[in-house]
């Protein structure tokens, strides 16, 4: 049940449409969302940077007393 609310977010309006088993697990399909995999775990491990560099240099401001 929370993954079609999930799907629903997502899709918007359309998001009770359901693909077929064949297009699912198309090679071209599978490929194209393996990169989307692969973006979407880069965009977090950027994030995650960005949040310690942000804490580290405000823990140095700190320290000096700024």
């Amino acid at each position: 049940m929370f993954g079609l609310d999930i799907d629903k977010l997502g899709g918007g309006r359309n998001g009770h449409y359901v693909i077929e088993e064949s297009m699912r697990v198309h090679p071209r399909t599978r490929r194209t969302f393996r990169w989307v995999n692969w973006i979407l775990g880069l965009q977090v491990l950027v994030g995650l940077s960005a949040i310690v560099i942000a804490r580290l240099g405000w823990l140095f401001l700190v320290e000096k007393g700024e």
